[in-house]
């Protein structure tokens, strides 16, 4: 059935975030498996107090502290645009994706991300990162960014546009090659730019101007 082949996914996935963070996840989860985007979205609408809530169609799975949402991939032939329901690999990494924002929310004072928009480019990054979705086309498409001068020019924007995710997850792992791993742990609580930017001594534009530096353009 369907849920056996998602639970063996989420089993990987739980090996593979806890692989790079050296620790088990700190508390016990629950993952909610919806045969239709009606029901994600009403699960959706209740837990974030948006009303009619409907969700863009790119959008099939959520993870938070306590639990871990998903759409059905048997579902993804009609209810879901941008993902391959035959792609083991891109399911597989989709769900540590959002397996690693429930780790971190584990760890954070704030266990849904709420009002956390600005450190987006992290919370998004991080996730990127630790799920191996910084692939060759990613880092094809931020080559892309910098040619067409695409590139964020402030930390809360990085979250936004087509080239999201190869930004945000190439700015994560910058961190951690600069800084070490250890540093990642430490970022794991923070809840504001500030903090983050405190503990790395840095300021933003420096960060980005470092970050920016590193990506070659053909």
């Amino acid at each position: 059935s369907s849920v056996e082949s998602l639970a063996g996914y989420v089993s990987v996935g739980i090996k593979a975030v806890e692989k790079y963070f050296e620790k088990p996840f700190k508390n016990k989860f629950d993952v909610y498996v919806f045969h239709s985007r009606k029901d994600l979205d009403e699960q959706w609408e209740k837990d974030w107090g948006v009303q009619d809530f409907k969700s863009e169609c790119w959008m099939i799975a959520s993870g938070v502290a306590h639990r871990l949402d998903l759409l059905d991939p048997q579902s993804w032939k009609t209810d879901v645009c941008e993902h391959n329901p035959d792609d083991k690999n891109h399911i597989q990494k989709l769900i540590t994706h959002e397996l690693v924002h429930v780790y971190h929310g584990q760890s954070s004072p704030i266990p849904d991300f709420t009002g956390m928009e600005n450190l987006g480019w992290f919370i998004e990054g991080l996730a990127v990162l630790v799920s191996g979705q910084m692939d060759s086309t990613r880092v094809n498409s931020l080559t892309e960014a910098k040619e067409q001068n695409k590139l964020p020019a402030e930390l809360k924007t990085a979250w936004s546009g087509k080239y999201r995710y190869a930004v945000c997850g190439s700015l994560v792992n910058f961190v951690e090659k600069k800084y070490g791993k250890k540093i990642i742990e430490k970022l794991l609580p923070l809840t504001k730019e500030k903090e983050v930017l405190e503990i790395l001594c840095t300021s933003q534009n420096k960060l980005l101007d470092d970050w920016k530096a590193t990506i070659q353009i053909k």
